[in-house]
């Protein structure tokens, strides 16, 4: 369950696309926020969540590196295989940190640093990433863990990175 594993009551789904893990995410929270920069995204997930009866998903068009989100609003930030697509990564992880309330969990799943050309047939920007790259970019949080997930089966055998840290404090009840 997200919730109890820390997801919390609130949270922002960055690089949304067109909502394909809303059944795994809003059941759990009270409000989502789904965040892309593509309009047709958007458009498609507005109708999945309709489709699927999700009354508490809301959707912004709007760039990772910009979130319109206020400061310390939201319990947790994700990031499901999106980052790879964002323009600037470290940016848009500063803006998940501006965003978390304090207690706030950062989840970040991507893929792990590699040097598979198959990754621009995709339309990533960016060949994975290391941890100590995402813990220099998120060096305001606290209590980073991250683990390798083994590579898939098919060529070109990408390999997963998960990621998380915790902004430092409570959040007021």
């Amino acid at each position: 369950q997200f919730h109890q594993c820390g997801i919390g009551r609130t949270g922002v789904d960055v690089g949304a696309g067109d909502g394909a893990l809303l059944e795994l995410i809003a059941p759990q929270a009270e409000q989502v926020i789904c965040v892309d920069p593509n309009q047709r995204m958007v458009e498609a997930g507005v109708q999945r969540a309709k489709t699927l009866k999700l009354g508490n998903v809301t959707w912004k068009l709007a760039s990772g590196e910009a979130l319109p989100l206020a400061n310390a609003s939201q319990d947790s930030v994700l990031f499901l295989q999106s980052l790879q697509y964002i323009a600037d990564p470290a940016r848009a992880l500063g803006e998940a940190s501006r965003v978390l309330a304090p207690g706030g969990l950062l989840l970040v799943l991507t893929l792990a640093k590699h040097n598979h050309s198959e990754a621009e047939a995709f339309g990533h920007r960016h060949r994975g990433f290391t941890a100590d790259q995402l813990r220099r970019w998120t060096a305001k949080l606290t209590q980073h863990r991250h683990d390798l997930l083994p590579p898939e089966s098919k060529a070109p055998r990408f390999q997963t990175l998960v990621f998380s840290a915790r902004k430092s404090g409570t959040r007021p009840s």
